[in-house]
């Protein structure tokens, strides 16, 4: 018996290696597999398989939020650098379309971290406090459970604000506490 992924999974998977093959890569230097895991596709793509800095916007745009390893290095690192920009300008956009980009609160404003976390989340309409902590040296998001689209946005603001905050400062660390804290402390 073989296991195969459902069709519709691997109809995505062929649509995507058709967008990579009009890239111009050779479809012997890549691979698409479904990663559960993931709940994702895994795109690995070999040396000969022809991507180059010239194609490398195409392969970005074929293999959109999925998860991408490169065989080379220096292409690794340049397609890293081209989600990293993408991700950065989707942010600003959401930042600037909500009125909230300009005024941002940048950390070197701030004589402490916690007065910077209270400005964050007073820029985004949360209440001081509320949202973001720090543990062991990294601020955090503690979103908790969403009540409200309100409450939604606020999340999201900060999010965004993190990110474009850790882009520009690189000593800064950002995470998240999620479900797995919540069970650690539940099992104590």
């Amino acid at each position: 018996m073989i296991d195969l992924p459902p069709p519709s999974l691997q109809a995505h998977a062929e649509q995507i290696a058709g967008a990579l093959v009009a890239c111009g890569l050779s479809k012997d230097g890549f691979a698409v597999t479904y990663v559960d895991d993931l709940q994702s596709y895994e795109i690995k793509i070999s040396a000969n398989a022809g991507a180059t800095s010239e194609n490398l916007q195409c392969v970005w745009q074929a293999a959109y939020l999925e998860f991408v390893q490169f065989e080379e290095p220096q292409l690794g690192a340049a397609f890293d650098k081209l989600t990293e920009n993408h991700s950065l300008e989707v942010t600003r956009k959401s930042l600037a379309d909500k009125g909230l980009l300009d005024g941002l609160p940048h950390r070197a404003d701030f004589a402490s971290v916690g007065d910077f976390l209270r400005a964050l989340e007073s820029h985004c309409g949360a209440p001081a406090e509320s949202l973001l902590e720090v543990h062991s040296g990294f601020i955090t998001l503690q979103p908790g459970i969403f009540e409200s689209a309100e409450q939604l946005d606020k999340v999201s603001c900060l999010f965004s604000a993190m990110t474009l905050v850790a882009a520009e400062d690189k000593g800064i660390k950002f995470g998240f506490i999620g479900n797995e804290l919540s069970a650690e402390t539940e099992g104590k």
